[in-house]
């Protein structure tokens, strides 16, 4: 069934989208933030979808 009405839309979803968009690829986002996070003490798991 259709929602009669548009789900709300975060402007964090659209800046995602955006710094997607905008030629990063989905693995140097991974290593970017695993890198961000081993610097702080932050354990990161990567699994599939």
């Amino acid at each position: 069934m259709q929602r009669p009405y548009p789900l709300p839309y975060s402007s964090a979803q659209q800046n995602v989208e955006k710094f997607l968009r905008n030629g990063i690829s989905r693995g140097k986002l991974i290593q970017q933030i695993t890198y961000k996070c081993q610097l702080v003490g932050v354990k990161v798991i990567e699994t599939e979808e």
